[in-house]
């Protein structure tokens, strides 16, 4: 979601979210740090989690179809879920609280 609420993004499958970060980064630099872990055991196969998250990312200046460059802050919610011994997620959503996208400079 964006700073005001919008889904900007969805997917039904893995693969397709993998699919279409793949392409929207590729030659991209990017840097992604994710802090302050806020963990709720719902029960004994589920746990609720918020994350504090930040990221930069610095797109090729050839590339026209993507801005200069993206910075943004937000939080994951996250639920994770015990199958078959081991922890997956089963939900996920990005809410940011800030996104500031740079657009490239146009030479006239």
């Amino acid at each position: 979601m964006d700073p005001e609420g919008s889904t900007v993004a969805a997917f039904n499958s893995v693969g397709d979210f993998v699919a279409a970060t793949a392409r929207y980064l590729e030659g991209a630099r990017t840097i992604h740090q994710v802090h302050n872990a806020e963990l709720e055991r719902v029960s004994a196969h589920q746990v609720t989690a918020i994350w504090s998250m930040e990221d930069y990312l610095v797109f090729p200046e050839d590339d026209e179809t993507r801005p200069a460059s993206m910075h943004g802050y937000g939080h994951y919610h996250e639920t994770w879920e015990l199958a078959d011994g081991q922890w997956r997620i089963a939900k996920l959503a990005l809410r940011r609280t800030i996104l500031e996208i740079k657009p490239k400079e146009r030479v006239q």
